[in-house]
């Protein structure tokens, strides 16, 4: 696989409907997520919130919260959740791309979680996004962005093969998805290329296939430092864990916490 094939687009409006399905059980992360929001001094803003899965652990708090995406429909449903778990008046949803994002608000706390900051598929992108983050930071504010650790996650064993990930209902379709997806690396561009089919089916025996292919770009531990540092963020500490571990060539996660400096 060549690193110069153009990357292919994300449809996360399709993707919306199937999110929730597959990341509500995803809890490890709002624990320190929560308490990091405590320690912070100022409003916070989530980039690439997503279905706001994050949103209200954050607002524990009681600071403002800003939630940025932007997918229509992803931002559909992180209303719905913020009416329903989160004081709708501490969080606020904005329609924005990270990439280009310009607010006049200064924030205490930048989170992009859960491999949200590795949908930027060039390095180029994500020293935009870093370099965007700095100058919306407090002086003293933090970032906290989550990636997963390719030292430990990259698994070639089943490189290319079709994979039964998991089988839902999905409510207001009235219907059972049976996700399949095919993953392929490129180790050059470091590509994650990920091809994922959703096969819907309803109560009258009809179904339907939706394809939903995307990409992550990985980094190493080594590029996370210099690219933060280019940025103008020095980074206090990378977790391996939830539970705040160091990070080792086994741990499961790069959850990178930075100061502005």
């Amino acid at each position: 696989m060549s690193g110069s094939e153009p990357p292919a687009p994300v449809d996360f409006d399709r993707l919306a409907v199937y999110y929730d399905l597959e990341h509500h059980d995803i809890t490890d992360d709002l624990q320190p997520l929560a308490e990091f929001a405590r320690a912070s001094s100022g409003p916070i803003l989530e980039l690439a919130c997503g279905t706001g899965r994050v949103l209200p652990a954050l607002a524990v708090a009681s600071q403002t919260v800003v939630g940025l995406d932007y997918s229509k429909a992803m931002l559909k449903r992180a209303q719905r959740r913020v009416a329903m778990e989160a004081a709708p008046s501490v969080i606020r949803l904005l329609r924005s791309d990270m990439r280009s994002f310009r607010l006049s608000t200064r924030f205490g706390l930048i989170v992009v979680a859960l491999n949200s900051f590795m949908h930027l598929t060039t390095r180029s992108e994500q020293e935009q996004v870093l370099q965007a983050i700095a100058g919306h930071l407090r002086p003293e504010g933090r970032v906290i962005i989550d990636l997963f650790n390719p030292e430990s996650t990259l698994d070639e064993s089943s490189e290319g093969a079709l994979l039964l990930h998991c089988l839902h209902y999905l409510p207001e379709q009235s219907a059972f998805v049976l996700h399949f997806h095919s993953v392929r690396t490129d180790r050059i561009a470091q590509l994650v290329m990920v091809d994922s089919y959703y096969d819907e089916t309803t109560a009258d025996g009809t179904t339907k296939r939706h394809v939903a292919p995307y990409r992550l770009r990985y980094l190493h531990r080594a590029e996370v430092e210099l690219l933060w540092q280019r940025a103008g963020l020095q980074i206090e500490a990378v977790y391996g864990d939830y539970d705040l571990g160091p990070a080792e060539d086994g741990s499961p996660r790069l959850l990178v916490v930075a100061r502005r400096t």
